[in-house]
This record gives C-alpha cells, structure tokens and sequence, in this order.
C-alpha cells in the first residue's frame, strides 16, 4: 500500500519560531500564548500552528492532543478589553474582521479572546530538533490541506 501524507498550503507573511527547550510543556504552550496575545492584528482567522515532531511527540506522551493544546491557548490567548482597544483603537486595519460585539464592548476589564484560536490549523511537521513556528497567513489568503498519495519506494525510508 502506497504511503500517506498530506500537503498543507498557505500564503503566509513571516514567521516565528517557538524554542521549546528546556521548558515544560505548559511552559512551552504559554510561549505561543504570549505570540497570540501580542500578534499585532486582533482578528486573524488563519494562523497556522505547526509544532516540531519531537515537540509533538512529548506533548503526545504527557496526554495532549490537538483538541486539548486549543482549549490552553482559548483560556489564556485572552486580554482585557481596555488593554485590547489601547493596542488597536488607532489602526483600522488591524481591526478589519473583528465582531462588532468586540467593539461595543464598554467594561475595560472583559476578557477578549483571539477569535482564530478555534480556526488555528495546528500542524506536526518537520524532522527532529526545535522547528516548532507559528506562521500568520495573508489575509485573503486561504489554508488548503490535501492527502496526497505517494508511490512506495524501498528507497525512501522517511518523507
């Protein structure tokens, strides 16, 4: 049976890298926390997350899982409001796309979470070492996974 992988695409406009080593694994969560939380536009809904193999694979031995990274970076990628609009009111364009519920907000200590946190593609890749990144897409740009099939080949141990 030929092997399996799938090819994700994105336009996307830099990225930052996450060092994991040396720290926990809430430790390591909380380094993206501080990216999303700092991201200098509000309402990004394509935002890749890709996390190094070895990465993954302690995360994966200490119980988490996808569903389980999320939920840590919904509760704490948060802000409150009156720190949310001091870091936005000038800029229209980072606030292209963000809910009109967010805007009327008047209490200065509600939290507001980063709407793409639910949309956040996270993703394992790459080989060994610490190349986990965080990858901020183009705005109009889209995320597009695919299976793609390849030939078995005795002559290619890993892809």
């Amino acid at each position: 049976m030929p092997d399996r992988n799938v090819v994700t695409v994105a336009a996307v406009e830099g990225y930052s890298g996450i060092m994991g080593i040396g720290y926990t694994r809430p430790e390591f969560l909380n380094l993206i926390v501080q990216w999303l939380k700092g991201h200098d536009r509000p309402y990004r809904a394509n935002i890749l997350l890709c996390i190094a193999q070895d990465t993954a694979q302690m995360l994966a031995r200490e119980g988490w899982n996808r569903d389980k990274i999320r939920a840590w970076l919904r509760e704490r990628a948060r802000i409150p409001f009156s720190e949310w609009i001091a870091q936005y009111h000038g800029s229209l364009e980072a606030r292209k796309g963000v809910p009109d519920s967010v805007i009327e907000i008047r209490d200065g200590n509600t939290l507001v979470q980063k709407p793409y946190v639910d949309f956040m593609p996270i993703i394992v890749a790459g080989g060994s070492g610490e190349k986990s990144m965080i990858m901020p897409c183009w705005a109009a740009g889209h995320i597009v996974s695919t299976e793609v099939r390849l030939p078995a080949d005795e002559n290619v141990k890993d892809m």
